[in-house]
């Protein structure tokens, strides 16, 4: 629950940061189009690199990058 937690608040502070819109509607556009198109590989790798980049704007804010 503690880690749950945690990476909400993170995931919370990273939809704040009004820099990262623009990118966040555009990796979310490309997930729903490969969904609605049933393109599996393309919606798994567009989710992939989401996930990515959130991992790696929360490594920032906690300073381990």
């Amino acid at each position: 629950n503690n880690l749950r937690e945690q990476m909400y608040r993170y995931r919370f502070e990273y939809i704040k940061d009004f820099s990262m819109h623009e990118r966040l509607i555009e990796e979310h556009r490309v997930i729903y189009e490969a969904i609605k198109s049933k393109d599996k590989k393309t919606a798994a790798a567009a989710a992939v690199t989401h996930i990515d980049n959130q991992m790696e704007s929360i490594a920032k804010q906690l300073n381990l990058v």
